[in-house]
């Protein structure tokens, strides 16, 4: 078959580390802060919080920033294994600030809606069922409903409304302008074929050409909006009453 370059294997491996990555943070950074406020409650010791001169916006605030230093280990953990994406190259700096954006920008995202739900909830186990209920309901939902809207559509690109919200369409859509190889035979990386189809981005026609658009953009600051959004309902759930 056609030779592989050292571009493409770089960029090849760019990718699937990106979604892995990608992946991982949409589930783990709601755990990092599910059981912040309702083990306080389940511990007794909420009432002692509220005696101290704390305020409910620093206690918030403390168990955010401890989550997401904990989501930002994991994630420096795996730095090294893009040291590979740089000795093969065929990635720019642009696609990688593009890629860490999305990733921190679902993380903070993820460990706000875990507090939010803990401080609704009142108990793990019940906050927990929440968080990976909505979790769920994002990141399925969004998908099943563009693809429903497209086969209803005649094959059309649902709009981008419908995916706007949701970490693994910003995570392709931030990985469109680096391709993976676009000719892959039986003798070189066959599996990387599969890559094609996941980072296409949404795809929109202008001026009768299939372009990606950059919804990244929007996600992020729609993450940013709903962070805020949610950290002021949560400072009324645990404000004492």
């Amino acid at each position: 078959g056609p030779p592989i370059f050292s571009a493409q294997v770089g960029q090849a491996v760019f990718i699937g580390l990106t979604l892995a990555v990608q992946g991982l943070t949409i589930f783990l950074a709601p755990a990092t802060t599910v059981n912040s406020i309702s083990a306080e409650y389940e511990r007794r010791t909420y009432d002692l919080l509220m005696a101290t001169p704390v305020t409910p916006a620093q206690l918030l605030m403390g168990k955010l920033l401890t989550g997401l230093a904990f989501v930002l280990l994991l994630l420096l953990a795996a730095l090294p294994l893009f040291s590979v994406v740089v000795m093969f190259g065929g990635v720019t700096a642009a696609d990688i600030t593009r890629v860490v954006a999305v990733v921190l920008a679902t993380a903070a995202a993820g460990a706000m809606l875990g507090l939010f739900c803990s401080a609704a909830a009142r108990q793990t186990y019940t906050a927990t069922l929440l968080c990976y209920a909505l979790l769920v309901a994002l990141v399925g939902g969004t998908l099943l409903a563009a693809n429903f809207w497209s086969l209803t559509h005649g094959m059309e690109p649902a709009p981008p409304s419908y995916v706007a919200a949701n970490p693994l369409s910003a995570a392709a859509s931030a990985l469109a302008h680096t391709r993976p190889p676009e000719v892959v035979s039986a003798e070189t990386l066959r599996p990387v074929a599969a890559l094609s189809l996941l980072t296409q981005g949404v795809i929109a026609e202008v001026q009768g050409e299939r372009v990606a658009l950059p919804l990244y953009r929007a996600t992020v600051i729609l993450y940013g909006a709903g962070g805020l959004l949610l950290f002021w309902a949560s400072l009324h759930l645990v404000r004492p009453r």
